[in-house]
């Protein structure tokens, strides 16, 4: 059930609009973090090499959430990707 909400939120964000906030480098690390999810959940076809790369994009998350703390975009996104 959680799964599919995260899931749901990460299709929803991923069709929403772009709408820039006031830090446009926060921005363009949290759409590589979008980008390299969604790459990874729908082009690669092994399900270990997508559990491999998810691993290598957690570290990556969290390391923007922690660059930018207290802004929920890359909170959301880090979440999305743990819940992998």
């Amino acid at each position: 059930m959680i799964r599919m909400l995260i899931a749901g939120l990460a299709l929803f964000a991923a069709a929403a609009p772009a709408v820039a906030s006031d830090n446009p480098a926060m921005d363009a690390a949290v759409k590589r973090i979008n980008d390299q999810w969604a790459h990874i959940r729908y082009e690669v076809p092994n399900r270990e090499d997508q559990y491999r790369q998810l691993s290598a994009l957690e570290g990556q998350a969290a390391q923007v959430a922690a660059r930018y703390p207290g802004r929920a975009e890359p909170l959301l996104w880090e979440g999305i990707v743990v819940s992998e």
